[in-house]
C-alpha cells in the first residue's frame, strides 16, 4: 500500500480525531499518537474511528487503540 492510499484511508480518522482534539477530549499528544498509529495501520481505520466514537477518556482510548496492533 502506498502512502497516498494510506492517507486516503486514514483521512476518515483525521477528521474525527481533529474534532476530539479541538474539543479537548483528547490532548494534542494523544492525538499525535493516534494519528501515527493510524498511518502505520491504515487497515484499522474503521476500528480506530469506532473507538473514538465511544467517548472514553484519553487513557482508555489510547489503550484500546494500542491493543489493535
Amino acid at each position: 500500500m502506498d502512502m497516498k492510499e494510506k492517507r486516503e484511508i486514514a483521512g476518515e480518522v483525521a477528521e474525527f480525531l481533529s474534532y476530539k482534539v479541538r474539543s479537548g477530549m483528547i490532548s494534542q499528544e494523544g492525538g499525535e499518537k493516534i494519528w501515527r498509529f493510524a498511518m502505520e495501520h491504515p487497515e484499522k481505520a474503521d476500528a480506530i474511528t469506532n473507538i473514538l466514537d465511544m467517548d472514553l477518556d484519553e487513557d482508555d482510548t489510547l489503550a484500546k487503540i494500542e491493543k489493535l496492533a
